[in-house]
Parts: C-alpha cells; sequence; structure tokens
C-alpha cells in the first residue's frame, strides 16, 4: 500500500525547512511536496547527473526518474545546477512517519474515526495510533481520554 494517498493533505502543506537538508536544494527548485515524493520514491540512493541531452533515448535511468516526478522543466533545471555532482538522495523515513502522525491525529480528531480504522488505514498497529492521538491531546492540552477524571463543578 502506498502511504502517499493517504498523506496528500499533509504533503500539500510541507515546508521546505521540514525536509532532510540534501533534499532542500531539490525543494528550491521543485517545491517541498514534488521534492518529498522524489525522495520518498527514489530515496537511499545517489545520483550522478550528466550533462542534459533532449533526445529521450540518451536520458540516464536517474534523468528520467526525476522527470517522471517533477516535470521536465524542474528537471532540466535541477540538472543544469548539480552537473556532475555526486547526490545522495535521503530516504525520508523520519519525515514520513512525522507526517503520517499528523494526519492520523487529524482524521481522529476531526472525523472521530477509531484507532482500528485508523490502524488499518495507514498500516499501523492499534497501540501506535493510540500512543500519536494521545500526544497530540496532551500536545493541545486535553485529558488522555474521554473518561479522565472531569474537573469538579462548583
Amino acid at each position: 500500500m502506498d502511504k502517499l494517498k493517504y498523506l496528500h493533505d499533509e504533503i500539500s502543506s510541507l515546508k521546505i525547512n521540514e525536509l532532510p537538508k540534501s533534499i532542500q536544494d531539490l525543494a528550491n527548485i521543485v517545491g517541498a511536496p514534488k521534492a518529498f515524493k522524489y525522495a520518498y520514491k527514489f530515496g537511499g540512493v545517489t545520483l550522478c547527473f550528466r550533462a542534459w541531452n533532449d533526445e529521450a533515448s540518451a536520458w540516464e535511468k536517474d534523468t528520467k526518474d526525476l522527470v517522471r516526478v517533477v516535470g521536465i522543466e524542474h528537471a532540466k533545471a535541477f540538472v543544469v545546477l548539480f552537473y556532475g555532482y555526486r547526490l545522495k538522495i535521503p530516504t525520508c523515513e523520519i519525515l514520513t512517519k512525522r507526517l503520517t502522525g499528523r494526519q492520523v491525529a487529524k482524521e481522529r480528531r476531526e472525523f472521530g474515526i477509531p484507532n482500528a480504522v485508523l490502524a488499518r488505514k495507514f498500516n499501523l498497529d492499534e497501540r501506535r495510533i493510540y500512543q500519536i492521538t494521545s500526544a497530540d491531546r496532551k500536545a493541545r492540552g486535553l485529558p488522555r481520554s474521554r473518561y479522565a477524571a472531569k474537573p469538579e463543578r462548583k
């Protein structure tokens, strides 16, 4: 299952400074959402960019992948900027987990979706969903659960 399908809202609101340093240059050219998608799809490898070649048959595999994710105009700008450099693309696992946590908390908060349903949707276990939603409630200054002691009335 592709997690990005469920993280669309969080990815679209992503800021460049939330990305790993090594992918921020790409984000400055194409925007944070596209840079994240590229890192998510091709992270964990080192790319070496050669001169741009408009003949599709002559493109290197790395350049073709870049074009598929960010588009041809952005890919050209990126290749010109990093011509001859080796660039390590990070996996963005930590950021993916943070975005997943935000989306889980948002769906629980706004729609009241049960933990079991969220766990199936995001391919997490219920305990992790509980941890995420509890941390969200604590961050917003709410009691741990709906069964927490209520303040006495006067």
